[in-house]
């Protein structure tokens, strides 16, 4: 009898010590889920482009389900990269619906893809642009106070699928629309590293192109190939004109020619320094 007794709280001991450790996992699975679920609507990201969008996050296990609708065509893709770049993320599954009419490279989307463009990049954000495309022609209306934002608007309207000619109509005025609100300077780096992403894949240029991304208090560094060096370069330009950039090291090498012998050769000096918010 009192063998079985000390066998019987033997057993009920490793039981108890068997459910106190999954308890303390699943604690600790928990926390880490909510920590994630927290990072991501506190993040810029979330606060400034997803802003008035029904975006939600839900993350168990580090698995993150986002559902709900954007008006914007980079709202979706910012939110999964947003994601990916937080810790304990091990995977995403994106159920956003982009509420926008037509095919992927319809009027509306081409649209919305220049509008993102706008708003993203630092040097042609700020000012009152208007966007219109019909037939292959974007035309860009509206005013800015910075005369250099006209020269950057057109250049990266005309890097985006779709676009075929760019009809530039911006006015230059003295003072800022009113009602335009720069967007707060403070940028978190994992809002940083998802707008590159997202960036580089909607510039026409850059868009084969898939690199590594990394932000570190304000600094980014891509790695990855390129066939030329010429996209190294624009990667280089794309991913410095973004609010936050405080500097960007490019890491990227030149891939070997096909059906050569060449290995890829890193190119050293491509270091773009921004001047901050």
């Amino acid at each position: 009898m009192l063998r079985t007794s000390k066998g019987l709280v033997a057993c009920l001991a490793w039981l108890t010590g068997s459910w106190l450790a999954l308890s303390a996992d699943d604690s600790g699975a928990g926390h880490s889920d909510r920590r994630i679920e927290s990072l991501f609507v506190n993040s810029a990201v979330y606060r400034t482009q997803l802003k008035g969008d029904q975006v939600r996050a839900i993350a168990d296990g580090g698995v993150v389900t986002l559902s709900g609708r954007v008006s914007q065509l980079s709202g979706k893709a910012l939110a999964q990269e947003l994601l990916l770049a937080l810790p304990g993320v091990q995977r995403v599954n994106n159920q956003i619906e982009v509420v926008l009419e037509g095919g992927e490279r319809g009027d509306a989307w081409v649209r919305s893809k220049v509008g993102s463009l706008m708003a993203l990049h630092r040097r042609a954000a700020g000012g009152d642009i208007e966007v219109g495309f019909r037939a292959g022609v974007l035309t860009l209306s509206g005013t800015v106070a910075d005369e250099a934002q006209i020269a950057v608007a057109s250049a990266h309207a005309a890097d985006v699928y779709g676009v075929e000619r760019v009809v530039n109509e911006i006015r230059l005025v003295s003072t800022p629309a009113e009602g335009v609100v720069p967007p707060p300077g403070e940028v978190d780096d994992p809002s940083i590293t998802a707008q590159v992403r997202v960036l580089l894949k909607m510039h026409r240029s850059t868009a084969g192109l898939d690199p590594k991304v990394h932000t570190v208090d304000g600094v980014v560094t891509v790695e990855g190939v390129a066939p030329t060096l010429g996209e190294i370069e624009r990667v280089s330009q794309v991913a410095s004109d973004l609010r936050g950039v405080k500097s960007l090291l490019n890491r990227m090498t030149l891939a070997p020619a096909v059906g050569g012998t060449i290995r890829p050769q890193r190119v050293t000096g491509l270091r773009v320094v921004s001047g901050g918010d």
